[in-house]
């Protein structure tokens, strides 16, 4: 059988196989293995934090990287709601390989998860990369990726859930210490668009 066991980082361990009555028989054999548990932890966690709006007070940009299951950040309420960033600073550059995204249920249907090290506060999101992730449903979105050394993470949310006019999530937060899994984008990270698309309007010409 298989069986997990949690223990600290450093130590020193003795495994012994043995009969279920408790003696030694010399005729088990054993096999061990090591499995990180997240390494640092979680990163993004109260770390500064903004975004490009807010709903209202009672969801902050920080209420999205604080570790609190209860509250939530969420961008302002529009039917024309446009492009909407989250940004971190991890206060230095630090090494990462996975983000978790806990959305709500105005989830981002399209959005991108990013880094950057220098100008990273502008707002054409030069020097930003990341990869573009695609939602049918409101999920805590599991994101691994090969090791990353920056400063300044994000998330820029481009796309709206269907009859949803906000952007929202519980959590946002970034590992390192994770085996990335295959499950996530391992290929080369990309750069960010630079610019929402302006949309033009045709309006109706009339000839009296």
């Amino acid at each position: 059988w298989i069986n997990r066991a949690s223990l600290p980082q450093s130590g020193r361990y003795r495994a012994v196989a043995s009969s279920y009555a408790g003696y030694s028989t010399g005729g088990y054999s054993l096999s061990l293995s090591l499995e990180s548990s997240g390494g640092s932890g979680n990163l993004a966690l109260n770390r500064p934090s903004w975004a490009t709006s807010q709903e209202d007070s009672r969801y902050s940009p920080r209420n999205g990287n604080d570790g609190n299951g209860g509250t939530r950040w969420s961008s302002q309420v529009s039917g024309s709601l446009g492009w909407q960033w989250y940004k971190v600073d991890l206060g230095e550059a630090r090494r990462f390989r996975r983000f978790v995204v806990k959305w709500e249920w105005a989830y981002g249907a399209r959005y991108w998860v990013a880094w950057c090290d220098t100008n990273c506060t502008s707002n054409d999101n030069s020097n930003w990369y990341g990869f573009e992730r695609q939602l049918s449903s409101r999920q805590d979105d599991v994101v691994d990726f090969w090791p990353q050394t920056h400063r300044y993470v994000g998330i820029l949310m481009t796309q709206r859930a269907p009859r949803m006019n906000n952007y929202s999530f519980w959590e946002f937060e970034v590992f390192d210490g994770v085996s990335a899994s295959g499950a996530g984008p391992l290929d080369q990270p990309r750069p960010v668009p630079p610019a929402e698309p302006a949309v033009t309007t045709y309006l109706p010409i009339v000839i009296r």
